[in-house]
């Protein structure tokens, strides 16, 4: 999604903030503040409801509410006695003033351009129509008859996206054992490494593995814990050996994507098989990068390479 106001563009996807062209830094928490406002400019937000959204089940003063407010103020340029794009009305809450213009039309997907072992690498765009085949799972509409998604929260996350390299010929093997053998060894080590940085490990995608930093539980350096997951990966799988049994050309070798995004944490289904759903297109951009990544590198979007 596309924020247009003032002399300002807010790119959700990507997470980033544009003054007069110019990319603007904005904490995490600051940043979602200012989603959270120009999503609902018609209408006063309560203090209340905006310390419920950015930061739930915390207690927060209203000291750290106003900073975190100048700080948006001071990174859209709202400074000054007149604030004519962020108003707070006193006692109650904040209003969005800007006349935004909102784009929603798929932004191409990103792809890496160079491959460097252990190197993150900012992505280049591909055009439209290479885009539409790594964006059609987040297109893909739903017929349900009611309902599973619990009302969720918007989060600032950082998806990880991991495969092993695996040839057709080792997929088609009848050796089976050592194939899942493999698969084991290889689940074991990033379960363990994801664990170490306070990841959340997905449920598996195929032979793909999603691990989720800055949800359910908020981490403010999530995009770091990303980055040092993803680099101890590759340390820890080249140095491994191969699983007995396995064919010489079977190794425990990588591709890595990460990618950083606002996206909505809910529960999804119903109670005691409840999972944790991510609901946006972080995901789907963390595994096209990991598709188009080199075996053993990490290939991240540009939000990450910033960030980091």
């Amino acid at each position: 999604m596309l924020y247009t106001f003032g002399e300002c563009v807010l790119d959700t996807q990507l997470h980033v903030l544009l003054r007069a062209g110019q990319s603007v830094k904005l904490r995490p928490k600051a940043f979602e503040v200012l989603v959270y406002l120009l999503e609902h400019r018609d209408r006063i937000v309560t203090k209340h409801e905006l310390c419920e959204r950015v930061w739930p089940n915390q207690c927060i003063s209203d000291a750290t509410l106003g900073s975190t407010v100048r700080a948006v103020r001071q990174a859209i340029g709202d400074t000054g006695g007149a604030h004519r794009l962020i108003r707070t009305v006193h006692g109650y809450g904040y209003r969005c003033l800007a006349p935004v213009t909102v784009c929603t039309s798929p932004r191409a997907a990103t792809v890496p351009t160079a491959a460097g072992s252990g190197v993150l690498t900012p992505p280049l765009l591909v055009p439209e129509t290479e885009a539409a085949g790594l964006l059609s799972l987040q297109t893909i509409p739903l017929s349900i008859s009611h309902p599973v998604l619990s009302p969720g929260e918007r989060k600032v996350v950082t998806v990880l996206c991991c495969a092993p390299v695996i040839s057709a010929a080792d997929h088609a093997s009848d050796d089976l054992d050592a194939l899942y053998s493999l698969m084991q060894a290889f689940y074991a080590c990033v379960q363990d490494t994801v664990q170490q940085y306070g990841g959340i490990l997905q449920p598996p995608m195929g032979d793909r593995v999603l691990a989720m930093f800055g949800a359910p539980l908020a981490q403010e350096d999530h995009v770091v814990r990303a980055g040092l997951a993803a680099l101890a990966l590759l340390r820890r799988l080249n140095e491994a050996p191969c699983p007995a049994g396995s064919s010489a050309d079977v190794r425990l070798a990588v591709r890595i994507g990460v990618h950083t995004g606002l996206m909505v944490v809910a529960g999804l289904g119903e109670a005691p098989a409840r999972c944790t759903a991510l609901v946006g297109d972080v995901t789907a951009q963390a595994v096209a990068l990991q598709e188009h990544a080199a075996p053993g590198t990490i290939f991240c979007s540009a939000a990450i390479a910033r960030l980091m």
